[in-house]
C-alpha cells in the first residue's frame, strides 16, 4: 500500500527549493520536458486537456483523479509563464526550479523588479493562475484526510464508508471518474452478453435444423424450451419460452 504523504506547510511534498543564480546566467535554468512544455494562450491549452483526459481504471489514484486539470500548476515552471506571456521579461534573474505554484504563493520572493511585478499580477493570466494555485491547496486538504484513512485508489474508495466526509469539490472529482468506470464496465458487460445471445442462437438454431433434418423432432409439437432442455442442457430455456414451439423459432 502507497505511504502517506508527507505534509508540507503551504505545499505538498513535490516541493522544490529554489536557489538564485548569477544574472543572466540561464544555462542551468530547468526546464520543462518536450511533453510539458508549451507556448500556447491558457485558453489553448485548456482545450488541449480536456481533449486528453485519462482514462480511469480501479487502480487509478485519488491523489491523480482530484488534481486532474492542474497540470499549469503542478508543472509549469516561472521561467516558462515569463517567456509565453510576457515575452521572456525577468528572465535575467534567474532561478532554478520554480514552479510557478512557488511563485504564486510568494512572488516578491522572485521578481525583485516591482513595476514587472505589479504588471504580472495586473494580468489575466496571473489572477487565473493564482485562483487555481487557491483551489489547487483547497484540493490538497481532503487528499491528506484520505491517505490518514488510508484511501489511495479508486477500488479504495469504491469501499469507502466515508465518503459524505470528504469535501464536495474532491468528492464530485472522485465520484465522477468512479462511475465513468462503472458505464465502461456496464458496456462492456453488455456487449460481452449480447455477443453471447447471438453465439446462442446460432448454436441452437444449428441444433434444432439438425435434429429436424434427422427426424428425431417435429417442430410442430415439440416446445423451444423442451428441446432446449434435452439437447443442450437447458441453455437458452426461458419461463417467457414456455409455450414456443420449435416451429416459431425459425
Amino acid at each position: 500500500m502507497p505511504g502517506k504523504w508527507k505534509r508540507v506547510q503551504g505545499d505538498d511534498n513535490t516541493e522544490s527549493q529554489a536557489s538564485a543564480v548569477p544574472q543572466g546566467d540561464c544555462q542551468t535554468r530547468a526546464r520543462l520536458s518536450s511533453d510539458d512544455e508549451t507556448d500556447q494562450p491558457a485558453a489553448t491549452c485548456r482545450g488541449v486537456e480536456e481533449t486528453q483526459r485519462p482514462q480511469w481504471t480501479m487502480r487509478s489514484t485519488v491523489k491523480d483523479i482530484v488534481l486532474e486539470g492542474k497540470e499549469r500548476i503542478t508543472k509549469m515552471w516561472l521561467s516558462d509563464f515569463l517567456r509565453n506571456y510576457f515575452d521572456g521579461r525577468g528572465l535575467g534573474e534567474c532561478y532554478i526550479n520554480v514552479m510557478m505554484k512557488e511563485f504564486l504563493s510568494s512572488p516578491n520572493k522572485f521578481i525583485k523588479d516591482e513595476v514587472l511585478l505589479d504588471t504580472i499580477k495586473a494580468s489575466s493570466s496571473h489572477q487565473e493562475l493564482k485562483k487555481e494555485c487557491e483551489e489547487y491547496y483547497v484540493l490538497l486538504e481532503p487528499l491528506y484526510k484520505l491517505s490518514d484513512e488510508h484511501i489511495f485508489t479508486l477500488s479504495h474508495w469504491r469501499d469507502f464508508k466515508k465518503k459524505d466526509t470528504v469535501t464536495p469539490l474532491a468528492r464530485a472529482k472522485i465520484n465522477k471518474a468512479y462511475s465513468q468506470i462503472l458505464r465502461e464496465e456496464r458496456w462492456e458487460a453488455e456487449e460481452e452478453a449480447s455477443r453471447e445471445r447471438k453465439q446462442l442462437g446460432i448454436e441452437v438454431s444449428t441444433w434444432i435444423k439438425d435434429a429436424v433434418r434427422r427426424g428425431r423432432v417435429r417442430v410442430n409439437k415439440v416446445k423451444l424450451n423442451y428441446f432446449l432442455t434435452m439437447e443442450l442442457d437447458g441453455r437458452g430455456a426461458l419461463d417467457a419460452n414456455r409455450d414456443v414451439l420449435l416451429e416459431e423459432f425459425f
